[in-house]
């Protein structure tokens, strides 16, 4: 009961914050139990390829979430930001100026 509670509101609060639109929570679901079962692949190597396909979904997701959102969340706010400036060469203390 509480983890049909609790994927979705926690995969809702997850795409909410990252600006997403969520993916379907049984497959969301499958994914992250399929890694979450790879771990034990020492103990049962039969568990490392499907881990490793679902890792692989994973990281496809989560790339296409960088190239599709335009939302301005977390992902379009760092999408957005102006690349850094360099660090400062003159001598510091802490953090403060020397």
């Amino acid at each position: 009961m509480m983890h049909e509670l609790a994927q979705p509101i926690a995969l809702a609060a997850i795409a909410d914050l990252l600006g997403v639109t969520p993916p379907p929570v049984e497959e969301w679901a499958q994914v992250s139990d399929t890694i979450m079962r790879s771990m034990d692949g020492g103990l049962d190597p039969d568990l490392i390829e499907p881990g490793r396909l679902a890792h692989q979904q994973l990281s496809d997701l989560v790339a296409s979430w960088f190239t599709t959102t335009g939302r301005p969340r977390l992902l379009g706010h760092g999408r957005a930001r102006p690349q850094r400036r360099p660090p400062s060469t003159r001598p510091t203390r802490g953090t403060r100026p020397v």
